[in-house]
């Protein structure tokens, strides 16, 4: 493998509403490296396809799995892989795993994928490994999912869909009481749908919106307080603990570790406006 490779395919239209994109990833990686995984803003699902596996590190415990799923989760996870990555990584909405595990899984966290998909799962492994090109990925990835989603009768309000639109165009900044108000909601009524949907109420959501606003343009400020001003945080105090609480680690510390600020990209807003 020569290098790190990632390659973006938009699925099917009938799964636009759901899957925002397929990513295929070769990626090299240090077996000795524990990383942090940041809060994405989007969910997704990665399927192994070769003998990497990866360990979970939490609170002097570890667990490993091949398959993930992954929530909206505000707080960093740390892990480690066992090899070098070839994987197929499923961009979800928001809302995706709402809509694609029903009751059978928890939002705003992680688990084991295989757990959830179980025999369907290898016969959709094996014909991914003998993928040549972006047509036969497609191919696969759209068959499966567009079956698996017929078994499914669970569906989507369509004002979560705009709540959300609203908070990622606003970049996070957004009063939840006028959100409330564009949609004719009660504040009760909104904090269900968001916890039905996204397993986060909407001010949290908003929170981690406004965080990945953040890393999206940091690489255009060397000076934090104006990005800060900028992301409409009303103090830079305010501005670092909101940061510590997404990553665990200060602005500072993430953004300029080595004058490295234009390698950190947002995982949310360099495709979700799209």
């Amino acid at each position: 493998m020569s290098g790190n490779k990632f390659h973006r395919i938009l699925p099917d239209r009938a799964l636009a509403g759901v899957i925002d994109s397929y990513w295929i990833i070769w990626q090299q990686s240090d077996p000795q490296l524990v990383f942090p995984m940041l809060p994405m803003g989007y969910p997704f699902v990665e399927f192994s396809l070769n003998d990497n596996c990866l360990r979970h590190h939490r609170q002097g415990a570890v667990d490993q799995f091949r398959h993930m799923a992954i929530g909206l989760v505000c707080k960093p996870l740390y892990f480690q892989n066992t090899g070098s990555i070839h994987s197929v990584l499923v961009r979800l909405h928001p809302w995706g795993l709402a809509r694609l595990f029903a009751d059978s899984a928890q939002l705003n966290t992680f688990y084991d994928a295989g757990l959830i998909f179980q025999e369907n799962i290898e016969p959709l492994l094996d014909a991914l490994r003998s993928g040549k090109d972006s047509k036969s990925y497609k191919t696969l990835l759209d068959a499966f999912f567009l079956r698996y989603l017929r078994e499914k009768a669970v569906e989507i309000d369509e004002r979560i869909t705009l709540a959300i639109r609203h908070i990622l165009q606003r970049r996070g900044r957004i009063s939840i009481a006028a959100l409330e108000n564009q949609l004719f909601l009660s504040q009760r009524r909104l904090e269900q749908l968001f916890r039905a949907h996204l397993g986060l109420t909407p001010k949290a959501y908003a929170d981690l919106a406004r965080f990945q606003s953040a890393l999206a343009i940091a690489h255009q400020h060397a000076n934090l307080t104006q990005l800060a001003i900028e992301t409409g945080y009303y103090d830079q105090s305010h501005f670092i603990r909101h940061f510590k609480k997404f990553s665990g680690v200060s602005p500072s510390q993430l953004l300029h570790p080595n004058a490295n600020s234009h390698e950190i990209i947002s995982n949310l807003y360099n495709l979700a406006l799209e």
